[in-house]
């Protein structure tokens, strides 16, 4: 909690994530270029995604690229029959971005073998190029109180408890109509859609996938 707090608190911390999503866009349009993979995507103005050409970049079609990918449990965009969309996010990993890396690179047979492709240092040399003048924001934000006022998780907890008191809930008292699947649902009922299967289910995942 205190981790997760110290970073989503502040601008540096929106900031720093924001980066860190850039940066490993960055890395994997350096890697389509040199696997010879078409991006379509403005190379000066991308932020999180990027978009590639199938039909100039070797495959068949937009369907042959996911069915690929499916095949590691990688859900990519389906954008049209021939382009095809890929969207990194402050979860991405560098595992993850090795794995997709690693799949195009055994697709297009630069590798006999997945895995073989990126040796264990590729990443360690890349220096972060920076967002371009063009897209990054230049005005401040999260300027409110609330944004700079409170500088450990307890007072974190007391501000949200201090929310929680304005509304009216079971703790309080009685709600005659509508109460019943609250009060009734156990824990052990509900933990399951805490499971990553529900909870963390991409909301355009494909029916195949889900």
């Amino acid at each position: 909690m205190t981790a997760m707090y110290g970073i989503w608190h502040s601008p540096v911390g929106l900031t720093t994530i924001a980066n860190r999503i850039r940066f490993r866009t960055e890395v994997l349009l350096e890697e389509f270029k040199k696997l010879g993979i078409k991006v379509v995507t403005d190379t000066n103005k991308f932020f999180d995604s990027i978009v590639i050409d199938c039909s100039a970049s070797g495959f068949s079609s937009s369907d042959y690229l996911l069915a690929e990918f499916h095949k590691n449990d990688i859900n990519l965009r389906r954008v049209n029959e021939s382009l095809v969309g890929i969207t990194l996010n402050e979860t991405t990993t560098i595992d993850d971005l090795a794995d997709v890396i690693e799949i195009f690179a055994f697709i297009k047979n630069q590798v006999n073998e997945e895995g073989t492709y990126l040796s264990e240092k590729r990443f360690e040399d890349i220096v972060f190029k920076g967002m371009p003048s063009t897209i990054a924001r230049k005005t401040p934000f999260m300027q409110q109180k609330i944004f700079n006022s409170m500088q450990s998780e307890t007072e974190l907890m007391r501000y949200i408890t201090k929310l929680a008191d304005k509304d009216y809930c079971l703790t309080n008292g009685m709600i005659p109509l509508g109460s019943c699947t609250m009060k009734l649902n156990s824990a052990v009922v509900m933990m399951p859609i805490t499971y990553p299967g529900f909870a963390n289910l991409h909301p355009f995942a494909p029916k195949d996938q889900t």
